[in-house]
């Protein structure tokens, strides 16, 4: 039994977690273990569906950052820019794409005159 905690406490570092205590994470669970018992359907199912909230979260702070940035080089610039920027983001539908399991990015980022707010 050293033996396996020793490696499951070397992958804990890469985001290695006990299958039992997926409910008590609100993090990204990108691998998960159970010593002599298969992971329940039901868990993992939790885990992916969590984790589609957790990276379509994690995609929108990025995009807001990217805007923000954007909006902060054209500032910096002597080129006439005012300090409005606008941003829209739509993902479309691919053939392989299930409508009903799918979140669907449609949004718009704007920044007015040095705040952000989301539309």
């Amino acid at each position: 039994r050293a033996e396996i905690d020793l490696i499951i406490q070397q992958h804990a570092d890469y985001g290695l977690i006990d299958a039992t205590k997926i409910d008590q994470n609100r993090i990204y669970i990108g691998l998960c273990y159970s010593i002599d018992k298969p992971v329940s359907s039901k868990v993992i199912e939790k885990a992916m569906r969590d984790n589609d909230g957790h990276l379509n979260r994690a995609a929108h702070d990025r995009r807001q950052a990217s805007v923000l940035a954007t909006n902060n080089a054209l500032t910096e610039q002597e080129n006439g820019y005012l300090g409005e920027l606008e941003v829209s983001a739509e993902q479309r539908l691919s053939a392989t794409d299930d409508r009903d399991e799918t979140a669907f990015v449609d949004e718009t980022l704007a920044v007015n005159t040095g705040t952000k707010k989301k539309k």
